[in-house]
């Protein structure tokens, strides 16, 4: 909980294209939350609303009294079964199936990344690097939370710019 993001679209339109009303194009904010972590005064549960809803996964065992105050800010809390990672990934990908989610954009922090790269769940891979980018010591947790991962190797690799930033983007090779 490093941060206080809303999880929305922005720069909205693309250059060129109509403007469609902008609730249509925000797409369902969820967390994977295993504890409820996410404080209820947060940015994005005080930005819940049927227009721009949050969904929170969250582990069976999960505090009620933490669950009850994100459900009074409007946020729609699943209890999921638990796994090593927290939230079981194969409930969680089941729930946003049942909801018709068929696609997913992941902005994992360490343990989630290894956990989507180790149970194969991720069809591609994209590593924004940012220029001005303040990168510590601790840079490699990202990627190695719990010690060596193995990332992925890439096949159909892109690389463009945003700006003064720069992703890679490829899909995993194993993935077919």
């Amino acid at each position: 909980l490093a941060d206080d993001p809303l999880l929305t679209v922005r720069d909205w339109p693309p250059a060129g294209q109509p403007d469609p009303p902008w609730p249509d194009v925000q797409p369902l904010r969820v967390v994977l939350d295993s504890r409820l972590r996410l404080p209820p005064d947060s940015r994005l549960a005080t930005s819940a609303s049927p227009e721009r809803p949050v969904l929170v996964l969250c582990a069976e065992a999960a505090p009620e009294a933490r669950a009850a105050a994100l459900a009074a800010a409007g946020v729609e809390i699943v209890r999921l079964p638990a796994s090593d990672f927290g939230v079981e990934l194969a409930a969680a990908v089941g729930e946003l199936a049942r909801r018709e989610v068929s696609g997913v954009l992941v902005e994992p922090g360490p343990t989630l990344a290894a956990a989507l790269l180790a149970a194969g769940l991720a069809d591609r891979w994209t590593a924004f690097v940012a220029a001005d980018a303040d990168v510590g010591a601790d840079a490699l947790a990202l990627y190695a939370p719990a010690g060596p991962v193995r990332l992925p190797a890439l096949e159909d690799v892109m690389v463009s710019r945003h700006g003064r930033d720069v992703a890679l983007t490829g899909r995993p090779a194993d993935r077919g």
